[in-house]
């Protein structure tokens, strides 16, 4: 079970790293973003530096990024 923990946690962490990505080279404004997530522009990049979004925040931009 172990194993099996431990990949379901590096799949979250690439999809967070991607989503991060997706920020940077995506078809959305950074304002836009950040009036989805309801956070300002500087707590973004520091988010998106970190990789160190909430599990809502990741839910609601996996939405925003699957809608692409």
């Amino acid at each position: 079970m172990q194993g099996v923990s431990k990949h379901i946690v590096q799949d979250y962490r690439t999809h967070v790293e991607t989503i991060a990505s997706l920020i940077s080279k995506g078809p959305y404004k950074l304002e836009f973003i950040c009036d989805q997530l309801g956070i300002s522009r500087v707590t973004l990049n520091k988010k998106k530096k970190g990789a160190s979004f909430t599990l809502e925040e990741v839910e609601k931009l996996t939405d925003l990024f699957t809608k692409v």
